[in-house]
């Protein structure tokens, strides 16, 4: 599946999150692994997805998974997250969501 974050109406980040073998849990915390997105025809389907989500929500800082179907490539939102895990995020894809989160919440004030 894939951790789309969301803060405010931006998304900083977005990875895939792969399952160890013979499992079928993707967190990172249960043995997952993760990848950075970086096509950028996903990264926009994706990031669409998720701020809709998150605005029909009224999350403004969420972890948003998204499940593509095998069969036909389809995206479909699965469940929000208001306090998402950072776990290796920073080192797999180099951008640091404590210090987006801080930024964000520094310019609502």
């Amino acid at each position: 599946d894939f951790r789309v974050h969301v803060l405010g109406n931006t998304v900083p980040v977005i990875y895939k999150r792969v399952p160890a073998k013979g499992s079928f849990l993707a967190n990172v915390s249960q043995g997952g692994s993760m990848e950075a997105v970086t096509d950028k025809d996903l990264y926009a389907r994706l990031s669409e997805i998720s701020l809709k989500a998150a605005s029909v929500l009224g999350l403004q800082n969420a972890g948003i998974d998204i499940i593509q179907s095998e069969k036909n490539g389809e995206l479909y939102f699965i469940e929000s997250n208001r306090n998402p895990g950072l776990t290796d995020v920073e080192n797999i894809t180099n951008v640091s969501i404590p210090e987006k989160m801080l930024l964000f919440y520094e310019s609502l004030v």
